[in-house]
């Protein structure tokens, strides 16, 4: 019998349905709001901007001005997208006006937010959960495709 990594097209369809399935039940209401989010992500090309924007600029700044003034201007240039519901609308756009005269009060808020909203989607490299399971797929045959922010 071929292992995962041999495995027909066929029967890696079929085993990624079956696991796709087994998650959704197993889903619990907290990961189904989450899954909604983020396949709004997927489908409005700003909001997936935004995100990428985001995660990618004003996450890993660690100085609180700088972040800041990343945020506010990614914010300016690409706008709160209509998909984000109203309220989260609101907060993008005041916290963007707000974080350069506070940032020291909007950048946690706005750290936290990210890290609350990409949690299990965007994993700290040193996560070392993460490093445990890349070396049971690899023992188990399978080979895994890991895209690092700002790639």
């Amino acid at each position: 019998m071929p292992g995962p990594a041999e495995a027909p097209p066929t029967t890696a369809v079929a085993v990624a349905a079956a696991l796709l399935e087994a998650s959704h039940r197993s889903a619990t209401a907290r990961e189904r709001r989450q899954q909604r989010r983020m396949a709004a992500v997927v489908a409005d090309k700003d909001l997936r901007e935004l995100t990428f924007a985001l995660t990618d600029e004003v996450l890993r700044v660690d100085e609180p001005q700088r972040a800041a003034a990343r945020f506010a201007t990614v914010v300016a240039d690409i706008g709160a997208p209509r998909s984000l519901g109203l309220l989260d609308r609101s907060m993008l756009v005041v916290g963007a006006k707000l974080a350069p005269l506070v940032p020291r009060l909007v950048m946690p808020l706005v750290r936290a937010r990210l890290i609350r909203e990409s949690n299990g989607v965007v994993l700290p490299a040193g996560d070392p959960g993460f490093a445990d399971h890349v070396a049971r797929r690899r023992t188990e045959g399978f080979r895994l495709n890991v895209n690092v922010l700002g790639e």
